[in-house]
Order: C-alpha cells, then sequence, then structure tokens
C-alpha cells in the first residue's frame, strides 16, 4: 500500500509538473533570480529562467523529464534529475532536479550550495518537502483559478485536491516540529532551499491557507517572515507579504462534476411533470388518510378480515362486467396504501421507543457521573488527579532541593552527589555555579601577561534608566560565548562590565518620578539636592542590572567593573575635553541645535525620531490642551515697500513669519526680475525685508518660486543668512514661547496656539492666500514627544571633519575590520557627511563642562555678557581640569584685571564619556598596569544601531587622544523585535525582563511590571493587551542556558531578530533530554568513576 501510493504520488507530481512550468514559469524565474541574488551572483547576465520542455531521458531504465536552464546569453544546459553526482536520489522531485539544474550551470557556481549541511537525511527530506509543494500548488492553483479548471479533468482534480490536501497537512506538522528549534531548513543560514520552498509556499498564502492555519503554526509563520525580511527575496516576490484573510484553514472545495448536476436537475424536472397526476390520487386517499396515523392493534385487523371476504364473496366477473372490474381494481389501491401508512407508523413508533430508551440510559449515565462513577471522565479525572500528585511531589522535591543548596555557604562549590533530582529543573542546575565561579575569580584577568597573550572586550554600558531587557540579553550572550572561547584558548581574556549614566533619559525618569510620587520639580529641590535623588535612583537600578547580568552568567571581570559617573572616569572626561580644546578640536559657538521645549535641553541627533506626516494632521503636543495642524502648507503674501504689489510665499511653520529676515527668489527667475534688491513690509512689526536672489537654496519650480528667510529658527535658512550676512532674529525663548523680539500682539503665547492666531491676523489683514496639505517630516524628542524646534544657541562643539576623514580611512586601508562587511557603506556614508558635534546639554545630571566665564570686576553687564545667552562672548571662556587651573589660564588672558569665573552650567552629551570608555575604563589619564596590558581592546561586539553614534566616537576619541585604534574588529549582531517583527516598545507591552524568561512569570507578573515604570495610563492599558494577546498564559520558567542558546541561534537572521518566547520553551526541551542523556551516563558509569585528567584524541575509541 505504501509503495503504491508512493507511485501515485510521483503520478501526481508529473501530472502537476507538466502543466506548472508553463503556467507558473514566473514563480521559477523569480525564485532562481533570488537564489542567483542570494549567492551574489545578481548580475543581469547571469539570470537565468528554468523551463520544462517535452524532451525526455532515459536514466538506470527509466524516462524521465528534462528541464533546461537558459541564461541570456544562449548558453542552454539540459539536465535530468539523476544527472549529477552530488544529487540526492529523491525519484525526479523537483527539489534534486532544480538544486541539480543550480550545480550543473557554471554561471551558478558559488560558494553556497542549496543545502549547507552534511546530511544526506536532511538533504532528502527537505527535497521531499518541496515536492509534495510543488505538486500540490498546482491542485490548488487550479481550483481557485476556474479558467485553468477546463485543462484538468473534474474526476482527476477532486482526486489531486483530496490528495494534496493530505499531503501538505503532513508536510506543515513536520516542518513546524523541524523549525520549533532550527532557525530555517537546511542551516542556521538561509539558502536556496528556503527560496525555493518560500517560493512554491507564495501562491498558497493569498488564497488557499486562511488565519486559523497560521495561528496553528506559529513556527513556520515566523520562518516565513524571516526569510521574507531578505533583500533578495523582497526583490523577487514585493516588499510585503500578503496572507489571506479568510478565518478557515482551507479556503477551496472540489468542484462539483457538471454533468452529474445536469443529471439531477433532469430527474427533478420529470418528477414535477408527473405531480399532477399523482395529485387526483392523492384526493381519493384523502378519506383514509387518517387510517396511518392510527393505533396498530386496531386498525390492521380489520383491513384483513375485510380481504377475506373479498376473496371468498367475490362473484366471478361476467364477460361484460369490465369497467366494473377496473373500477374495483382502482378501489383496491388505496387500501395498499393505507397499509404502507401504517407500517411506516408503527415503525416510526419502534424507533421513538428505542431513542426514549437511549435517553434514559444516558441519564443515567449522567446520573452515575455526577456521583463519582467510573466513567471516562471520572479516568480522566483519576488521571488529572494522578498528575497534580506528581507534579506536587516534584514540586517539593524541588523545593526541599533548593532549601539544601541555600543553605550551602555562599561560594562553595556545588556538592553534585548529594543533589539527586529525577526531572530537569533550570532552578537546581544552574544552582550555585556562578557564586562559586566568582569567588575563585576564574573570569578575573591578570595584567602580568602569565598566559602570554591577551583579549580584552568590553560590555556595551547599559543605562541605568531601568532595567536590561532581551536585547542586551543577547549582546551578553554572544559576547560571553567568545570570550569563554578565547579563555578555553589560552588566552588572558578580560571582559569588562560596565553601566552607562544616561544623562537625559535618567533625568527625564526621575523628574518624572519626583513629580508622580512628590509633586515637586528638580527647580524646587535645587541642583544638589536633585543630584542626590538621581544618585539613590542610579544606584538601585544598577544594582539591579548587574544582578540581571549575574544571572544570565556572563563571564565579565567584576573587580574592574565600571561607572561612567566613577571618580576615575570624570577625571578621563575632563582630561578628554581639556585636550581636545588644546588642540582645537572643541570650540564655542552660537549655532542652531536641536531644541527641546518640554525638556529645555539641546539633543543629539540619535535622541530626534522622525515621523512622517502625509498630510493635514492632528498631533498632540506636550503643554497644549488641543490638537496642533501639521502637514499643512500655509500661503501668505507680503506687500512691497512702495505698495505696488506683493509677494506670495508659503510655511510650514507660519508661526516663524515673526522671525523673517529676508525673501529669497531664483535670480534666473523671470517673474521676479523686477523685484531684486527691493524691500517688503512686514505686517506685524514694520520690519524692511529685503529681497534677495540665491540659486542654492530656491527651486523655482516648487510653490510659488519665493522663499522666506528665518535664519534663527531653519537650518537652510542658517546657511542662507550666513552667506548673505542677514539678521539672526529668535523669537522663541527655551520653554517655546513667544518673545518680545518684534513679535508684538502675540508675546507670551505658545508657539502653536500663536500658529493660528497668525492665520486670523492675516486673514485680517487681507494677507492670507490659503492652506493645502504637504506631506513632510516631524521631529520629535525621545523622551518627552515634543516637536523638536530648532534654536539659536551658544554650544561647545567638536570639529569633527579631520577625525572623520581618519575614521574613513581606517576600514578602507584594513587596519579596522567592520563585521558583516555590508555596515562599510553605512560607515562611509556617515563618515563622509559627517558634521559637528554639539556636546552640550541643559541638564544637572552628567559630566559637568570644565569650562569658566571670565567677569571683570567693576564692568557692566551689557559689556561683559551673559553666558548662555546670545549676549555672551566667546573670548571670555577658559578651560581647566579645576578652577584652579581655569583661574590661572584666565589671568595669562586677562593679565592685571580681577577675575571671578562662572563654571558653565551644562553637562557634557552623554556619548562624549560613553566614547572614552574602551580606555577611561583602564584609569587613562594615569598609565596603569591594566592600561598597559589590555588596551587597545582586540574586539568591540554591539547592535548595528549605535554603529555612528558609539563606535565611530570610541574610534575617532581614541585615535584623538591615544593615538591608536581602540579595538580592531567590530561585530555587529542583530536588533531583538518581537514575534511579529515590531520594535519592542514598552507602550507595545512587549519588553521583556531576561529574569522573567529565566525564572517563568504569570500574565498578572507581566501587567505589575508595568506598574513600576512612567507610562500614562492609556499606554498601561494598551501595553496590558499586547501583553494579554502574546502571553495569555504567561511565560513558562526556561532557564538561563535555554534562554542563551535561543538567542546565539537567533544571531543568523541577519538585520532583525523575530524573538518568539515559544522557541525558547523548544529549547528547555532540549536542555531536558540533554539532562536525561547525562542522567543516564552517569548511571552506567558507576559511583566510583573519575574522569581523566586529559583526553588525547587520538587514543578515542571512533565510536
Amino acid at each position: 500500500e505504501r509503495r503504491k501510493r508512493e507511485r501515485e504520488r510521483e503520478r501526481r507530481i508529473f501530472i502537476v509538473m507538466d502543466c506548472y512550468f508553463g503556467t507558473a514559469g514566473d514563480v521559477w524565474s523569480k525564485a532562481l533570480g533570488a537564489v542567483l541574488d542570494l549567492n551574489g551572483s545578481c548580475a543581469k547576465d547571469n539570470l537565468a529562467v528554468l523551463s520544462h520542455t517535452s524532451e525526455t531521458k532515459v536514466t538506470q531504465g527509466k524516462s524521465l523529464p528534462c528541464f533546461v536552464l537558459k541564461t541570456p546569453k544562449g548558453v542552454e544546459q539540459t539536465t535530468t534529475a539523476a544527472s549529477a553526482s552530488n544529487a540526492v536520489v529523491c525519484i525526479d522531485g523537483l527539489g534534486a532536479t532544480f538544486r541539480t539544474a543550480l550545480v550543473s550551470n557554471a554561471n551558478l557556481v558559488t560558494s553556497k550550495h542549496m543545502y549547507p549541511t552534511r546530511s544526506n537525511f536532511l538533504k532528502s527530506k527537505v527535497d521531499a518537502w518541496i515536492d509534495v509543494v510543488s505538486g500540490s500548488v498546482k491542485a490548488f492553483d487550479t481550483l481557485v483559478s476556474p479558467d485553468k479548471q477546463k485543462k484538468v479533468k473534474k474526476q482527476q482534480l477532486a482526486m489531486l485536491m483530496k490528495f494534496a490536501q493530505e499531503d501538505l497537512s503532513k508536510l506543515f506538522e513536520d516542518c513546524e516540529a523541524h523549525l520549533l528549534v532550527n532557525t530555517f531548513l537546511a542551516s542556521e543560514h538561509i539558502s536556496c532551499a528556503d527560496v525555493l520552498l518560500f517560493a512554491l509556499l507564495s501562491g498558497l498564502l493569498t488564497s488557499v491557507l486562511g488565519t486559523s492555519f497560521w495561528k496553528k503554526h506559529p513556527n513556520l509563520t515566523r520562518w516565513l517572515h524571516t526569510t521574507h525580511s531578505f533583500s533578495c527575496v523582497k526583490k523577487a516576490f514585493g516588499e510585503t507579504l500578503v496572507f489571506c484573510e479568510k478565518e478557515p484553514e482551507w479556503n477551496v472545495a472540489a468542484p462539483k462534476d457538471e454533468k452529474k448536476k445536469k443529471a439531477k436537475e433532469e430527474k427533478k424536472e420529470k418528477k414535477e411533470k408527473k405531480a399532477p397526476a399523482a395529485n387526483s390520487a392523492a384526493a381519493s386517499l384523502a378519506g383514509l388518510a387518517s387510517l396511518a396515523a392510527a393505533p396498530k392493534a386496531e386498525a390492521v385487523p380489520e383491513k384483513k378480515d375485510e380481504k377475506k371476504e373479498e376473496k371468498v364473496v367475490a362473484p366471478t366477473p361476467t364477460p361484460g362486467a369490465g369497467a366494473g372490474a377496473g373500477a374495483a381494481k382502482e378501489e383496491e389501491d388505496p387500501i395498499k396504501k393505507a397499509k404502507k401508512a401504517a407500517k411506516k407508523a408503527e415503525k416510526e413508533a419502534k424507533k421513538a421507543k428505542m431513542l426514549a430508551k437511549k435517553a434514559a440510559k444516558a441519564k443515567a449515565e449522567a446520573e452515575k457521573k455526577a456521583k463519582g462513577g467510573d466513567g471516562k471522565a471520572s479516568k480522566k479525572a483519576k488521571a488529572a488527579e494522578e498528575a497534580a500528585l506528581k507534579k506536587k511531589k516534584q514540586k517539593e522535591e524541588e523545593e526541599a532541593t533548593l532549601s539544601f543548596l541555600d543553605s550551602q555557604p555562599k561560594g562553595s562549590k556545588k556538592q553534585i552527589d548529594k543533589v539527586n533530582i529525577q526531572t530537569y529543573s533550570p532552578k537546581i542546575v544552574e544552582h550555585s555555579w556562578y557564586s562559586w565561579w566568582e569567588k575563585e575569580g576564574f573570569f578575573t584577568a591578570n595584567n602580568k601577561h602569565t598566559k602570554g597573550k591577551t583579549f580584552t572586550i568590553v560590555i556595551p554600558p547599559p543605562n541605568v534608566t531601568g532595567t536590561l531587557h532581551l536585547g542586551h540579553a543577547l549582546t551578553d550572550s554572544i559576547e560571553d560565548t567568545i570570550v569563554r572561547w578565547k579563555r578555553m584558548s589560552g588566552f588572558e581574556a578580560l571582559w569588562v562590565p560596565g553601566t552607562d549614566h544616561a544623562g537625559i533619559a535618567t533625568q527625564t525618569v526621575v523628574e518624572k518620578k519626583l513629580m508622580r510620587e512628590k509633586g515637586l520639580t528638580r527647580h524646587d529641590l535645587g541642583r544638589e539636592k536633585f543630584l542626590e535623588e538621581v544618585h539613590k535612583f542610579a544606584r538601585e537600578k544598577k544594582s539591579t542590572i548587574l544582578n540581571q547580568i549575574r544571572r544570565l552568567g556572563s563571564s565579565v571581570d567584576w573587580t574592574r567593573e565600571r561607572f561612567t559617573m566613577d571618580d576615575d572616569l570624570q577625571l578621563a572626561v575632563k582630561e578628554a575635553f581639556c585636550q581636545m580644546y588644546d588642540k582645537g578640536l572643541i570650540y564655542r559657538n552660537t549655532r542652531l541645535v536641536n531644541w527641546c521645549c518640554h525638556l529645555n535641553t539641546a539633543l543629539s541627533d540619535i535622541e530626534v525620531d522622525y515621523i512622517d506626516v502625509p498630510g493635514r494632521t492632528m498631533l498632540s503636543v506636550p503643554g497644549h490642551k488641543d490638537q496642533v495642524e501639521f502637514g499643512c502648507l500655509t500661503s501668505f503674501a507680503y506687500r512691497l515697500e512702495d505698495d505696488s504689489g506683493e509677494l506670495v510665499v508659503a510655511t510650514t511653520r507660519i508661526e516663524t513669519m515673526l522671525g523673517d529676515t529676508a525673501v529669497a527668489v531664483h535670480p534666473d527667475d523671470p517673474r521676479y526680475k523686477a523685484l531684486h534688491g527691493k524691500f517688503l513690509v512686514h505686517p506685524v512689526n514694520g520690519r524692511k525685508i529685503p529681497i534677495i536672489t540665491d540659486s542654492i537654496l530656491v527651486d523655482m519650480a516648487f510653490g510659488t518660486g519665493a522663499v522666506k528667510i528665518t535664519p534663527a529658527h531653519d537650518p537652510n535658512d542658517f546657511a542662507t543668512g550666513q552667506r548673505h550676512g542677514l539678521e539672526f532674529i529668535n523669537i522663541f525663548d527655551d520653554n517655546g514661547l513667544i518673545n518680545g523680539n518684534g513679535t508684538g500682539q502675540f508675546k507670551g503665547m505658545k508657539r502653536f496656539e500663536c500658529r493660528v492666531k497668525i492665520v486670523e491676523f492675516l486673514e485680517q489683514k487681507g494677507l492670507f492666500r490659503g492652506k493645502k496639505d504637504n506631506e513632510m517630516r516631524l521631529g520629535l524628542c525621545s523622551r518627552s514627544k515634543d516637536v523638536i524646534e530648532p534654536m539659536l544657541k551658544p554650544q561647545w562643539w567638536v570639529d569633527c571633519k579631520k577625525m572623520g576623514e581618519d575614521a574613513v580611512n581606517v576600514v578602507r586601508n584594513g587596519s579596522l575590520k567592520i563585521i558583516p562587511k555590508d555596515y562599510e557603506k553605512t560607515w562611509y556614508f556617515w563618515m563622509e557627511n559627517i558634521r559637528d558635534w554639539c556636546i552640550s546639554r541643559q541638564l544637572w545630571w552628567g559630566h559637568r563642562i570644565p569650562a569658566y566665564y571670565v567677569n571683570i570686576e567693576g564692568e557692566a553687564v551689557e559689556e561683559g555678557g551673559i553666558p548662555g545667552r546670545n549676549s555672551e562672548q566667546e573670548s571670555r571662556w577658559v578651560v581647566g581640569r579645576n578652577e584652579e587651573e581655569a583661574l590661572e589660564n584666565a589671568q595669562k588672558k586677562f593679565p592685571g584685571k580681577k577675575i571671578k569665573l562662572t563654571q558653565d552650567e551644562d553637562v557634557l552629551d552623554t556619548w562624549f564619556s560613553s566614547g572614552l570608555f574602551p580606555f577611561s575604563s583602564f584609569k587613562w589619564p594615569r598609565e596603569t598596569d591594566d592600561l598597559k596590558a589590555f588596551f587597545p581592546t582586540q574586539l568591540l561586539e554591539t547592535g548595528h544601531d549605535i554603529l555612528f553614534f558609539w563606535v565611530a566616537r570610541m574610534v575617532m576619541m581614541s585615535r584623538c587622544l591615544m593615538g591608536v585604534l581602540p579595538f580592531k574588529e567590530v561585530f555587529l549582531h542583530a536588533m531583538v523585535r518581537d514575534a511579529h517583527g515590531r520594535k519592542m516598545s514598552k507602550s507595545l507591552g512587549n519588553v521583556i525582563d531576561p529574569i522573567a524568561v529565566i525564572e517563568g512569570i504569570t500574565l498578572e507578573g507581566l501587567h505589575k511590571t508595568l506598574m513600576s515604570g512612567n507610562l500614562d495610563p492609556k499606554e498601561v492599558e494598551k501595553a496590558k493587551k499586547g501583553q494579554s494577546a502574546d502571553f495569555p498564559e504567561g511565560i513558562e520558567e526556561c532557564g538561563t542556558d535555554a534562554l542563551r542558546f535561543a538567542l546565539v541561534a537567533y544571531t543568523s537572521q541577519g538585520r532583525d531578530v523575530n524573538l518568539d518566547v515559544k522557541r525558547v520553551v523548544g529549547y528547555r526541551h532540549w536542555c531536558n533530554k540533554l539532562f536525561n542523556a547525562l542522567r543516564f551516563c552517569m548511571m552506567n558509569l558507576g559511583d566510583d568513576y573519575k574522569a581523566p585528567e586529559s583526553i588525547l584524541p587520538q587514543e578515542m575509541p571512533l565510536f
């Protein structure tokens, strides 16, 4: 039967194959294109198409179908499923055929094979999956397309559909189990097999497989999304995956046979034609209809007696009595009908009696079960009770063992011989080891080079704003794997742990906490008291983070743990600032910055999130009760000075017109030739506004071809103002309120309230010219979500041009390697277009800038200026590692003057101190033994999202201050997203604490974690819904080993990791298998077994 079924399946495959290559050649072309792109052969002259021919070849006594691989060069290579020596024998399957075609074509030979695995079993298994899908897709494709149904016989098509659905169901279950512990089909990397199976399944996604199917197959769904995330697959099959939105698992049905349907309809019509004749007979039976419902005991005997009398009394008919005989026959027919009706009634009575008997029996069984009878339900209840008792016993055993382990001295070696458990428990297996490792100093590196060679790596210091999430766990798991491998390879391995003070993020969290708990602001407390609160918060979070690192099993050197606000690191920050200032790389200047009006501070580019606004959109802005309109282009007119006409301009930020100091037109625009050099009049303050020409800024084809210039509030206008020497007028204060710089009646208004009032003002003046939708990008503060306002502020800047060029060169010449190599393009883009770096932050928490403003006694405030305001004088600033040094420098600069110094209130950008971490963690600028032994480091491992913001700054600052690269290689891992591919976000409820996965947590426990943060009540409810949807039963206990194993296995996915916690549970089951295997080994080795002190591979048995 099995062989018969296999032959039938092969026949079906050939039937479908015969027409599939003709009708769906596009799918194969896309698949092959994606394979070529995957293998790096995506040139157009190598793009090939696999097509079916009518030829056959005889191989080993069998006639096999042929396939031709056609390339644009005109070369054709004919191959069969068994023509290549390395083809897996899969009885003419498409998998083997496709792979053979790839291998046999010279244009496609690459270092990657279709199946990068040595397992022939796995190769044949994947081949079988491909065969099943390729044979089934055509059947479903034909069923959903009426035009294609005509090409195949209906009976054959119904059979194809039936068997195809059976085969696919088995295949999907097999794939689901396989993908539970594997990222891809043939290895932990994507291969041609994945692309081919994806290409085949793409036909089933849109119309056949419904939502119920994908809910039952989460691992298969994850594999589809992961495969599709690769650029080569997206290029071939589109940017988005389109799934069938219907609920049922299978959304096709076998076509009905039209001939049978027609025959049934004809039979029905014949019955309807006979209906009138039957109606006359029914009328004669009307009087006897009651007999059918009469009691059986009375009706039947009477009928029998009548029949006997008729036989005895009836006279012999005479020749002339023919008509009478016919009438008597007609009278007999109703009696027969009545008898039949009586028999039918008798049967119905018996049936009703039987049903009543069954109902009584069912009722009795139900009562018996309710009383605790021996039914099936009671057996299940008994089994459940036994399972509960067994589980309870295991829990008691586990608690007793844990109690024993907890009673042992902390740091003592685990007594394995006294731990006897029958089932795998991560808590018991992982207990005690780390404290023993730490006490014994296994992770402490020796700076005396006892092993002759060193390997150093610093941890990307996590922020002390909260706790670690699964993204940090991925980083630590990868780095621990590398460090342990180096340590076992004979290196003096050092892994430096640390945490980052995260200036703006931590200050924001503490400020919210103070307001929520005490109703106070930082200004209510004062700088010193507020910093005490922040230090207290940072110590608590730091302790939690370090405990999480320990629970993850990270083999860091705790004797060298660092915090970016430690005294040694603060000394390093001051030294770096002073040295870079002396070299002319740090300077003071008044320029545009990203200003957050809600937090009153400048922001770096990484702290600004951009959103796309497609058109007129109402958004909520902190500090404003009503929503604010964005995505509109507002037009208004400026009148000419001589009142001879007007000039219409347009803007998306109408409130900035208060600071306009010019209007620019293109010098070649014929519409405005006559206006060059003339002036306009500002309608609010009467300011004269010149009309200037600028070919760089103005696009004649956009809008009216005239552009309003606000140099103090727009980056492009700022550059234009510098080119033309325009006046820079700031119209906002630090809180986003309109100031008094020529703003008239709008002084004191909030910026977005002013936006509405100015439109009303222009309408009254007759200068308003309308609004229209305008697509735009809007910058938001990543912390407060306030709309970023470009503001003109005096700040400290780092000249990055020369350092950026040097950073490009070290990568180009191979001194610094970036892995994966694809990110070199990102590196070049950022560093070749690098701008000067604003390092001032208007905060209290952080490294206070070691710069001092010089005030000379006896001079007026207007003469000396005010530090931090636009009136300050840049020449009045001096720097020093302390106030004494700064005073000495000031006296050299202003000899003979009585000087009073005022230290800058601002702090440095967090990335400034983080950029020093590879050498400041070894107590630079002092020449310590650690600095000599372990710097420069060998490797930096981190996420690709901070390649520019952290990695580049470390390279630039190390080259500037130390003269060497801080590391030789940069390894960038993937970003962790949730199972749905969404970015980790607290408001979505998908940010998971690694301890929750290690120890397990209930849904209620997950909800409680949301309450300890700073989420708004609305965001908390949204996050709870997300957690309930993703973790309805909470998270099962997985243990550290399973979590680390799963995270490291995920790293082959590329840019993004769609982490499904259920897969971690699968690795926990794998740990259970390993545990049982070791228990079996220990049982057979005996109690007196001792492990050998050394292992010689050449002396070990082969099996």
